[in-house]
């Protein structure tokens, strides 16, 4: 069915979607995930302004590994970064950037690039 009426990527890859952490989807598609039973088909369910048709393949348990941990202490610093960027003033500066907003936004943009960077 995908293959044929599906307008997504999913398309290609005969409806099947690369695993997904919960965490990362709109809650209400979690939800539909993690109440469906492995290997059934369940029916049509308004998404947006699309239908989805969903069967789970399996379902794949969180392990604390070497890439997960790092994935976690990534987040836990993003979360961290934030809260003291938001916590400066506008007169205030950040390692020599001035926070006023064009400023700041050159910095966050530095701080995605070197995020990206590290992954």
């Amino acid at each position: 069915m995908a293959r044929e009426y599906s307008q997504g990527p999913e398309a290609d890859t005969n409806g099947i979607i690369v695993p997904v952490e919960l965490g990362t989807i709109a809650p209400n598609f979690a939800q539909l995930l993690c109440t469906s039973q492995v290997g059934i088909v369940q029916p049509a369910v308004a998404f947006g302004d699309s239908w989805i048709i969903v069967r789970v393949e399996k379902f794949i348990s969180a392990q604390l590994d070497d890439f997960m941990r790092q994935q976690l202490l990534q987040e836990n610093f993003e979360t961290w970064f934030q809260q003291q960027l938001s916590q400066l003033s506008p007169e205030e500066t950040w390692m020599g950037i001035n926070t006023k907003p064009a400023q700041l936004q050159e910095a966050k943009a530095a701080y995605k690039l070197l995020k990206l960077g590290t992954r």
